[in-house]
Formats: structure tokens, sequence, C-alpha cells
């Protein structure tokens, strides 16, 4: 049986090949200092210029993340707690400057801002920038550097 190792853009790759046969391929992910494992997801719109500006600053440092387009997909309840919790309440997520808030009049109707935010996705601040239980909203490169 051989194993080989390769590296590339913080990723270990590993194949296992037993009588020139490959068993398996896997990657394995890297500890960053402070033992912890990066996972970025950045929640926003492909059209938020500030979301692509995230999006930017992680492809410019060869740090994987997963986008998810709010115009696509919002986030969990779980996801939206964990957030909530990160940033400073609920009120912090809510962008009542823009487009969406506005047509819908949320101003002026009484309403649950959590429920909103799950069922309408694109009333949130964007870009959320999720790194397991740490969160940013809005482009914070300096809060991202502490990160790795």
């Amino acid at each position: 049986m051989d194993w080989m190792l390769s590296y590339s853009n913080g990723t270990v790759f590993v194949m296992i090949k037993y009588r020139s046969k490959k068993l398996a391929i896997g990657q394995i992910s890297i500890l960053v200092s402070g033992g912890e494992i990066m996972n970025i997801q950045i929640f926003g719109s492909k059209k938020c210029q500030e979301t692509r500006k995230a999006e930017r600053y992680f492809k410019d440092r060869s740090i994987k993340f997963q986008f998810i387009n709010l115009a696509e997909k919002g986030l969990s309840k779980g996801e939206l707690n964990s957030v909530k919790a990160a940033v400073g309440g609920i009120d912090a997520l809510v962008d009542k400057e823009g487009k969406q808030y506005q047509k819908r009049n949320l101003k002026y109707i009484l309403h649950t801002l959590e429920e909103e935010l799950l069922n309408d996705p694109l009333l949130l601040k964007t870009p959320i920038v999720r790194n397991g239980s740490k969160a940013t909203i809005g482009y914070a490169p300096e809060i991202w550097k502490t990160w790795d």
C-alpha cells in the first residue's frame, strides 16, 4: 500500500493506492493558528458591491469560502440566531435603508423582525461573513484578519 500527500492553497490532499489501484482520495482541512478551522460563509447578493469586495478579499488570500446568494436562499433559523448573537442583536442585521425594506413599507407596518428576515432574506444588510460562531456585517477586513 502506498500513500501520497500533496498541498495546494491551504488544503492537503491524500491519495491511497493498493496494488496500483486508487483506493481513496480525500482532503484534509488545515488548522490555522489558534487551532481553529476556517469555515468562511459569505451571505450576500451578486449585485452588492460590498459582497463582491468580501469575496475578492478571501479569493486574494486563497481562503476558501462558501457563497450563499440571498436572492436564492436565506439563513436558517439557527444561522440567523448565531449571526444575531455575534453582531449584537437583530436590529443590526436589518437594512432599513435598503430597497426591499422601503418597497414592503415595513417602517409603517407592525412586524416581527426575525420572521421577516427568515421569510425575506433581501432585508438583511450585506455581506454577512461567518466563520463558525464569529460573524460580521459589511466589508470588515480588519476583523477578518484576526480570524486567521
